[in-house]
């Protein structure tokens, strides 16, 4: 779990990855995760914008970073909600879209970068429930929905 959550952080933060391992040697599990294409290319995100932390309460911890695509003036994002705590119990996190700054009236895809779970479109009224295993992460993408004309 820690190493998911570094990898997360390492991409809201939009900063570079330095590893003093031998991939040649790294168990595959450990690799897949330094790999993930999804986590790589928010890192990689052109418009370089860093990402912040916008909520910490009792060890939970939620991080975003605004990332393309962009639609009018609207921000895709990626989203990380980090568990701190190490007592073994999972959190529930549950936060309107609203109040992490995802405003955009059409709402957002959103999709898990690790276990590639979609949650649909959701808007700025809408909820969403993640569960954060101890010292571990859930990092999400939302994509802006494009408004139809």
């Amino acid at each position: 779990e820690q190493s998911k959550t570094q990898m997360a952080l390492w991409a809201i933060l939009a900063a570079p990855l330095l590893m003093s391992v031998d991939l040649r040697k790294i168990k595959p599990e450990y690799k897949a995760i330094l790999q993930n294409r999804e986590i790589i290319t928010v890192n990689q995100d052109p418009m370089g914008i860093q990402g912040r932390r916008i909520y910490k309460y009792k060890g939970i911890e939620i991080w975003t970073r605004p990332i393309i695509p962009l639609y009018q003036k609207y921000y895709s994002y990626a989203i990380a909600f980090v568990n701190r705590r190490t007592d073994g119990t999972p959190s529930n996190v549950t936060k309107p879209l609203g109040e992490m700054e995802l405003l955009a009236p059409k709402g957002y895809r959103i999709q898990d970068l690790y276990d590639n779970t979609d949650y649909g479109v959701l808007t700025p009224q809408d909820s969403i429930t993640v569960g954060v295993n101890p010292s571990g992460v859930v990092m999400l993408r939302a994509d802006v929905e494009k408004i139809q004309v």
